[in-house]
């Protein structure tokens, strides 16, 4: 639902090509963002959080464009 809005949404009611930008857009933010990365105070658990957090989005990135393909094929 997070994804959805105002957005034009594709034929299928997949999110549309430039939302795909976006939503890479929107992960590479979380990456750099200096609130997720930089953990002075508990270094070892700010680490494994944001490597978890990384690797979630990562995943989710993943989901998302293999079911965008889906549409292509």
């Amino acid at each position: 639902a997070a994804l959805r809005g105002t957005r034009q949404e594709s034929r299928h009611g997949l999110p549309a090509e430039n939302d795909v930008d976006d939503f890479t857009e929107k992960i590479d933010r979380l990456l750099t963002d200096p609130k997720l990365t930089a953990r002075p105070s508990a270094r070892a658990v700010g680490k494994s959080a944001w490597f978890c957090r990384r690797e979630m989005a990562l995943r989710a990135l993943e989901v998302y464009q293999s079911v965008g393909n889906l549409e292509t094929e």
